[in-house]
């Protein structure tokens, strides 16, 4: 995978994760003990990338700025006024000495719009985050800082990395405190090429070349003054929208262990919700809902076929929706004919309703689903199938981030990735044929990452956890922590075995 398409979230002391340095590729696995921040990580992640957060942006972009409200339009036109009064005597000089901006572009120094960047960022998006944080950790920023006090020599603070933007929690919420223009192609890609503007970015500048007289039009008159204010107007509000449109373009929703109660009370988690009334469930069950409330049941997803194909082969029926009565009813119809309310289904079927919903109806190429330990009320059988899909949907183009502490998984994995390593002979067709796999149950490696949750300091009892890149072989994974238990519990029974036949 190459620099420039790595997804890199950085994280230091928030909840039990001590730091954590983490390459989100197509299929991004999370093991380590419970209580260790896996679950912590991973929802941080969706919010950096909330489905949420995208739809109110996506709200803001629609006719920007036209779009904005009353106090937010006046902020786009005090940095726009301050922006103009910052470039007014360069653009001055540069309209004397060139009669076409077209011949020679005006430079802009990425380094100059950096503070007009993080205002941007801050009003319309990080403020959301903030909201989101709040929301889904019940409590602020400074709240949930690595909760390590007796451990000596550790860093106060919050510190995340996403998208090449640097941030730290300060006066109880995330700020922004800096921007790595070394890959700002990354968050600003800025092209443009029609008849009046040609921009681009080059090595640390932004490059804005003007056709003056198709211009012209555009302008209250003829002045230098009228050109300065519509060229500056235009390029500060290119740059917001680019911003905004880069900074939602990995887009994630998220599945919880805590997903069967979802279901089973979809009604009164809404109507509760409705009323302000404090139902008792947690904030990314509402959310959950919520989606579930706003999917359109009729139109269906990029992965709708896989979702079916992976539905029958795991409960032999379908998972349907009724929408008759203006509001979902999740149905179960068994292939003997025999519809049942999915509440009355087996927990496997509950468990894995979240997901095949997403897959039929919502996700698209590109998006990214985060899941919870899927391997929950699944016997082992089951998530071997589950683990085949997963790897033939990212073949197709979604991403998936799990957790989990299933080892039947683990090895799932490694024999995708097995096959995948494997030379193409006689010996792979027929292993193939015997197991029934296709090419598309092959996983390159450079579409996994796993990373395993490891305790900071293992001499003292404490709660902080280091996040560590699992390395991986043509035989695929082996993670120590799984492979101990497996050991321990082998040579315990071996030794009981021995003891009852003496």
């Amino acid at each position: 995978m190459s620099d420039e398409i790595k997804n890199i979230f950085k994280v230091k002391n928030f909840g039990a994760i001590n730091e954590a340095n983490i390459n989100i590729t197509p299929l991004t696995i999370f093991v380590g003990p419970n209580n260790s921040g896996k679950s912590y990580l991973a929802m941080l992640y969706h919010i950096f990338t909330s489905n949420t957060i995208e739809l109110k942006i996506n709200e803001i972009l629609k006719d920007f700025p036209k779009s904005l409200n009353n106090g937010d339009l006046l902020f786009v036109q005090n940095l726009i006024t301050k922006f103009t009064d910052e470039n007014t005597e360069k653009l001055e000089e540069y309209l004397e000495n060139n009669d076409n901006l077209n011949s020679k572009p005006y430079k802009i120094d990425l380094k100059d719009i950096e503070s007009y960047i993080i205002d941007i960022l801050e009003k319309f998006y990080l403020n959301y985050v903030n909201e989101e944080i709040e929301m889904f950790f019940s409590g602020k920023i400074n709240e949930l800082i690595n909760l390590k006090p007796a451990i000596e020599n550790i860093s106060n603070g919050v510190f995340i990395n996403y998208n090449n933007i640097r941030f730290e929690n300060k006066n109880n919420e995330l700020k922004i405190t800096g921007i790595d223009f070394n890959n700002i192609k990354e968050l600003l890609n800025l092209k443009m090429n029609n008849s009046l503007f040609k921009i681009n970015i080059t090595e640390g500048n932004i490059e804005l070349n003007i056709d003056m007289e198709n211009l012209i039009p555009y302008l209250q008159d003829n002045s230098k003054e009228s050109y300065i204010k519509f060229i500056c107007r235009f390029l500060l509000t290119e740059i917001t929208k680019q911003i905004l449109i880069a900074i939602i373009k990995r887009k994630s929703y998220y599945i919880p262990v805590e997903k069967t109660n979802v279901i089973h009370d979809f009604k009164k988690i809404l109507y509760k919700q409705s009323k302000n009334i404090n139902n008792g469930y947690l904030n990314i069950q509402k959310n959950l809902a919520e989606d579930f409330l706003l999917m359109d049941y009729t139109d269906e997803g990029d992965f709708y076929n896989m979702a079916q194909k992976l539905e029958n082969e795991l409960f032999n029926g379908n998972i349907i929706v009724d929408t008759q009565q203006g509001f979902p009813i999740f149905l179960f119809y068994r292939k003997d004919g025999l519809k049942v309310p999915i509440e009355r289904t087996s927990s496997s079927i509950t468990e894995l309703t979240t997901f095949i919903l997403y897959l039929k109806n919502m996700l698209k190429k590109g998006d990214t689903i985060i899941i919870e330990e899927p391997e929950s009320h699944l016997n082992p059988k089951k998530q071997r199938i589950l683990v085949k899909y997963i790897v033939q949907l990212i073949n197709q183009g979604l991403n998936i981030i799990f957790t989990t502490h299933s080892d039947y998984i683990i090895e799932q994995i490694n024999n995708h990735l097995r096959l995948n390593n494997m030379k193409e002979n006689n010996t792979k067709l027929n292993l193939m044929k015997k197991y029934n796999y296709t090419n598309d149950d092959f996983l390159d490696p450079e579409n996994l990452s796993v990373y395993a949750f490891r305790k900071t300091f293992k001499e003292v009892e404490d709660y902080s956890y280091n996040v560590h890149k699992v390395s991986f072989n043509e035989l695929g994974i082996e993670i120590t922590e799984i492979m101990e238990l497996v050991d321990d519990l082998y040579n315990e029974s071996e030794e009981i075995i021995d003891k009852l036949l003496e």
